[in-house]
């Protein structure tokens, strides 16, 4: 989308340049100046000659770096906010020193408001995805037909639920309805859901985004089951909502319409509750959530090997992050087999002394095969059967991670291919299974749907034939 507009520092709102403003999906706002509107040169020094002119010395100035724009634009809202934004080109005519255009890139876009950078604190913020509003799947539409010669579209609101998080968020669906005055040709009415967290308090942007936005994101992706993209955010502004724009968001699809049955846990099953509880665990896990809802939902690509390499390590971080009172036996026994070591190496030179007790330091912590047995015990409660024979997969992915941390495995032979495709498919449904699990879900509703989900049915049939030991053991 371009549209004109006139823009200028927050500092110097009595300067202004006219421009264009370019934003939509998948790219960074950008701002086409026909004037220059933070300066290229700078005076170095300055000297008098003897017949009284005065002769600047003039050198390239610093960029400022990540500063704030304003400005106006034709289309409502028209205020609007360019936050850090930095120079990525400049054409200038140097013998006048007068310049011709700037160009100025925003990490971030605010329509509806002029804020006074990236310290803005906001109350509230709603998100959509991709496919939300079939997976939202709520009621309130409904014809009535009284006779031939009269129909009518009935709309009446659903009440919706809410849920509280740990630190007292607000989590609910909100809808935003839009309708048309009835023409020649017809009318209509349309409804839009969001995904709306409030009651936090004041938070930055960035905040928000960490602890809110992108466990959002999250769950919708891990829930659906399908590539579910950001399409739209807004930040609440006092009483008014701005919308924001960014490279990372999607235009809306408008030529797949998807049902309940598509979808690998809709709203009904799934839960407001369970939404909650999943910004709570958020809090726990930090960044591990994104990295397994983004190679579930497809929205990535990367080779075989990366993929094994990230699983693997997210399994283990994802355990540690869980369930840090698990481990092989207790404090006061690991203690008392440190001190036994040092006695005995006490005569033994160095290095050797400092190598061996350094095996011993964390002796009490679950080996990487206690922490998959632990993540398998919860995905299956779950997802029954996600593993085929627990024992035999847990030995699979444990030796697979080895390869890694021990440079065993070079190339990959066609068997590895398919061992290794496995590994990764079957360690995105055990990760899933424990994300959905430690939610809190109605394991009652859940389980029945997922055994129907036709992308499940599909990796096991995968699994059968790239697995057949494990999945298919005789």
């Amino acid at each position: 989308m371009i549209e004109d507009g006139v823009f200028w520092l927050p500092e110097y709102p009595e300067i202004t340049v006219r421009g264009h403003l370019t934003y939509g999906t998948g790219q960074a706002p950008k701002v086409e100046l026909v004037d220059a509107i933070t300066p290229a040169l700078r005076v170095v020094s300055t000297t008098t000659n003897d017949d009284g002119n005065v002769v600047s010395e003039l050198e390239p100035a610093d960029d400022v770096e990540n500063f704030t724009i304003h400005g106006i634009v034709r289309n409502s809202p028209r205020m609007i906010s360019l936050i850090e934004c930095v120079t990525i080109s400049r054409r200038s005519e140097m013998a006048s020193a007068s310049f011709e255009d700037q160009v100025l890139q925003a990490r971030y876009m605010l329509r509806g408001a002029h804020i006074s950078g990236d310290d803005q604190l906001y109350s509230a913020v709603k998100v959509r995805v991709a496919n939300i509003d079939e997976w939202v799947g709520l009621p309130g539409f409904s014809v009535s037909t009284g006779s031939t010669d009269e129909v009518k579209l009935i709309y009446r609101r659903p009440k919706v639920p809410s849920a509280l998080t740990e630190d007292g968020a607000t989590v609910r669906v909100s809808e935003s309805m839009r309708r048309s005055w009835p023409k020649a040709t017809g009318g209509h009415i349309t409804r839009e859901c969001w995904i709306l967290v409030e009651n936090f308090g004041l938070r930055t942007f960035h905040e928000i985004s960490r602890d809110y936005v992108t466990p959002v994101v999250s769950i919708l992706n891990l829930s659906m089951g399908v590539a579910s993209p950001v399409t739209a955010t807004a930040l609440k502004v006092g009483d008014d909502w701005c919308s924001v724009w960014h490279s990372n968001i999607t235009e809306e699809a408008t030529s797949l319409s998807r049902t309940r049955n598509d979808f690998l846990l809709p709203l009904s099953a799934l839960s407001i509750s369970s939404i909650a509880k999943f910004l709570d665990l958020t809090g726990k896990i930090g960044p591990l959530a994104p990295v397994v809802a983004d190679a579930d939902s497809g929205l990535r690509r990367a080779t075989l090997e990366t993929q094994v390499l990230e699983l693997t390590t997210v399994a283990e971080g994802l355990h540690r992050s869980l369930y840090p009172e698990e481990s092989r036996f207790s404090k006061d026994a690991a203690i008392r087999i440190q001190k036994l070591v040092r006695e005995a190496l006490r005569n033994e030179p160095e290095p050797c002394n400092s190598v061996v007790q350094g095996f011993f330091t964390h002796i009490e912590e679950p080996n990487y095969k206690t922490r998959l047995r632990r993540l398998v015990d919860v995905a299956t409660s779950l997802i029954p059967g996600v593993v085929g024979s627990a024992d035999l997969w847990v030995k699979l992915v444990d030796s697979a991670r080895n390869s890694f941390a021990h440079r065993t495995q070079q190339i990959l032979s066609v068997e590895k291919i398919d061992e290794y495709y496995a590994i990764s498919q079957s360690l995105r449904w055990v990760l899933v299974g424990v994300l959905l699990a430690e939610s809190r879900v109605d394991k009652e509703d859940c389980i029945p749907r997922i055994q129907e989900f036709s992308r499940y049915r599909q990796y096991l049939r995968n699994m059968k034939s790239s697995l057949p030991s494990v999945f298919a053991p005789d």
